[in-house]
């Protein structure tokens, strides 16, 4: 009996194409009759009624109080919040008048410096009930100053927005802000090797991993709601950084922010919007990258060695990798130009055209003075 061969079974993979929906921008008639237009200029008129006596061109010093008439109630803040990120993503802030977003942006300001070096976590050597009073007065301020920081940056990070309102004091304040609250409350909170030890002279002394091995789970809400608050804080950030060019102090503590996430443990979702705003410096500051690569080196010793914080950027359904790998292999592709013969199977070119780039030199040039050749 002649045996027939074997024929491998062919699989056939069904692929859909999901379709997108597009929406349809308003008129600006249509949206200044919208609910949430309309109430996110009522919050401002609101505010501007408060703080009518306020003189907003004063200069202050960083020690200085904040006028109490500048602070806005929590609730105003939050709804201000809400209104402003549903105008972000209608395309619509472009339409409320731009000295009115700066008048506004200015008033931020202040809400955001009165909670800027402000941290709920209180002295370890304080009782249970002192830390629990610490954590409930100063709450507001830190919480209040995240909202006013969120509110700017939807407004700065709004489509077609012109460049008046994008103010360096501002942004500066909002970078230094999240760059406090992280260092001083949501690493000590989340990862034990950067609480501070009354009996010890360094924060470091002592073995990190045995620390790491008896961390408990941050229950307390509001530290929860904080840090939410700070990943997406620094999300924007990287947004705002790919549409305008800011100052190289503001640039510093951002980069430096950036790189500090990837070293504490159990803070994966800011990771991720850490890895999005390193990319960007390191995309768009070139004279930054040194000090970056400087700044990834001299951690690595903290680097979170526990197995639950090994592997976490995730590759697909079965494959995950550490974190600072994926930022390394980001700031590796961000910043290599391919030469055109590479891009030669997805246009499509003439014959002359395709002879023309085959005789330039077959070379990918990176940024930062490397050539690799092919």
């Amino acid at each position: 009996i002649t045996e027939s061969p074997l024929v491998p079974r062919t699989k056939l993979r069904k692929v859909e194409r999901k379709l997108i929906p597009v929406v349809e921008k308003l008129s600006t008639e249509e949206l200044m009759e919208t609910n949430t237009y309309l109430r996110f200029n009522r919050s401002i008129e609101a505010i501007f009624d408060n703080t009518e006596d306020l003189d907003l061109n004063m200069e202050q010093d960083d020690d200085a109080d904040v006028p109490p008439e500048a602070l806005i109630p929590k609730y105003q803040l939050q709804e201000l919040c809400s209104e402003a990120a549903k105008l972000k993503t209608l395309c619509a802030m472009e339409s409320v008048p731009s000295d009115r977003l700066v008048s506004l942006l200015n008033i931020l300001e202040k809400n955001i410096r009165d909670g800027t070096r402000v941290s709920p976590i209180a002295d370890p050597d304080d009782d249970e009930d002192e830390s629990k009073l610490w954590l409930e007065l100063t709450m507001e301020r830190v919480m209040r100053a995240a909202d006013a920081s969120v509110t700017s940056l939807y407004i700065m990070t709004s489509p077609n927005m012109p460049k008046k309102i994008y103010l360096e004091d501002v942004i500066d304040r909002i970078v230094v802000f999240t760059k406090y609250q992280l260092q001083n409350t949501i690493y000590p909170s989340f990862d034990p090797v950067y609480r501070t030890d009354s009996k010890a002279k360094d924060i470091f002394i002592g073995n990190a991993r045995k620390k790491r091995a008896h961390v408990k789970e941050v229950r307390e809400k509001s530290i929860l709601t904080l840090y939410n608050k700070l990943h997406e804080l620094v999300g924007l950030l990287a947004e705002l950084l790919n549409i305008q060019v800011l100052t190289d102090n503001a640039v510093l503590h951002a980069s430096s922010m950036g790189v500090a996430p990837f070293f504490v443990e159990n803070v994966n979702e800011l990771q991720l919007s850490a890895l999005k705003l390193v990319t960007t410096i390191f995309t768009k500051y070139e004279k930054h990258r040194r000090l970056l690569l400087d700044d990834i080196l001299a951690s690595i010793a903290r680097l979170p060695s526990t197995k639950r914080s090994l592997r976490t950027y995730r590759l697909n359904s079965e494959e995950y990798i550490q974190m600072l790998t994926a930022l390394v292999l980001q700031l590796i592709q961000c910043v290599v130009y391919l030469p055109d013969r590479l891009q030669l199977e997805t246009k499509e070119n003439t014959k002359e055209e395709v002879e023309e780039i085959e005789k330039k030199d077959n070379t990918v040039n990176v940024n930062d003075g490397f050539i690799f050749h092919l």
